[in-house]
């Protein structure tokens, strides 16, 4: 498995001190989404949005697309409980971008147990991050979209310590 992560080294006084980025744990982690839309030709599955592509057109293979709903949603089980720092959105930018609006985020350590800790009710353009409080932690980070449309992004990146 391929681990995403910034690596930075700063020279203080002479010395070289490594600092490392917080890693994206959500990369090639199960995820799923409530009843994915069928796409001639394509797989719509709740793992498009954590395979690492991050392209936002719907024909470079990267994006999930839900039917059309009241309430969709999609979620990703990280493995283990981290300190969750940053949920990062990659919207699809080749059609229909303003769909992505209304979308809670919520983490919590299992699925009964969600609690939102962010909200975008405005479109979320091309790409958008959400900066969590500190000691924000979870197994599960779940996107809940209340917007009465079809549910898409194309990657969705979750950075913790």
């Amino acid at each position: 498995m391929v681990v995403s992560a910034v690596l930075s080294i700063i020279i203080i006084a002479g010395v070289a001190t490594v600092v490392t980025a917080d890693t994206n744990v959500a990369l090639g982690k199960p995820a799923k989404l409530y009843y994915a839309c069928p796409h001639p030709n394509m797989t719509d599955t709740g793992y498009k949005a954590v395979d690492g592509n991050t392209n936002q057109t719907m024909m470079g293979n990267s994006c999930f697309e839900t039917g059309p709903n009241l309430s969709n949603w999609w979620y990703v089980n990280l493995g283990k409980i981290y300190e969750i720092t940053e949920v990062k959105l990659y919207n699809r930018i080749d059609c229909c971008s303003e769909r992505a609006k209304n979308i809670f985020i919520m983490i919590g350590n299992s699925l009964e147990e969600l609690k939102p800790v962010d909200y975008s009710p405005d479109p979320i353009g091309a790409i958008k991050s959400f900066f969590m409080f500190p000691n924000t932690k979870g197994k599960y980070v779940k996107l809940q979209h209340e917007a009465n449309t079809v549910f898409h992004l194309c990657e969705v990146k979750v950075f913790a310590k």
